[in-house]
């Protein structure tokens, strides 16, 4: 498989695409990461040209409509196309399409946890009972820190926390078993410091 030509972007979201590409590659994305989020960029933006609706108008029910069809073509499917989440939150940033406004009845935890599972799925690929496990997981350690320590974003969790989190585990667990809870944590802390 040969890696597919330069990913042209047209359309309302065009402007944002040398940027976009940019801070993928300082990221340190895969350049297959970088075309398959690109192509999303590009699908992304062709559907938003029927629709007459520029950046600013793709608020959180709009995304949720174009998602739609990847969440409800079966249980082997995507929930949404690879990379989408990562052009969402470099698209955010720019100030170039509104930020999520939470619904007000769900939990901060439960977002966070939302998030996470469709970056594992998304971005990472696992599989869905590796994603399981690495979201009950980092359940378990987000709800053993104060809400403060989250509330605004998850790097500031210290090192105390982490450690008392993984003794607390060790103390109950196999050695394999601690070994698959400290990859899982050390997932959920990357995905927060990129």
């Amino acid at each position: 498989m040969t890696m597919p030509k330069r990913v042209r972007v047209n359309g309302p979201l065009e402007p944002y695409t040398d940027g976009f590409r940019s801070e993928m590659q300082r990221r340190g994305y895969a350049p297959w990461s970088v075309a398959f989020t690109l192509q999303a960029m590009a699908g992304l933006s062709r559907w938003l040209v029927p629709r007459g609706l520029d950046p600013a108008g793709l608020t959180t029910a709009e995304l949720d409509l174009y998602v739609r069809p990847w969440r409800t073509s079966g249980p082997k499917q995507r929930r949404a196309p690879r990379g989408l989440p990562v052009l969402v939150s470099y698209l955010r940033v720019q100030d170039a399409i509104p930020e999520q406004v939470p619904p007000p009845s769900e939990d901060r935890v439960d977002l966070l946890l939302d998030e996470y599972a469709t970056f594992l799925t998304d971005e990472r690929g696992l599989a869905k009972g590796t994603v399981r496990y690495y979201r009950s997981t980092a359940k378990r350690f987000l709800t053993s820190v104060p809400a403060s320590t989250y509330d605004a974003a998850l790097p500031q969790v210290t090192a105390s926390a982490i450690r008392s989190f993984v003794i607390a585990v060790s103390a109950r667990r196999s050695t394999g078993s601690v070994k698959n809870t400290v990859t899982a944590l050390r997932a959920l802390l990357r995905r927060w410091q990129r």
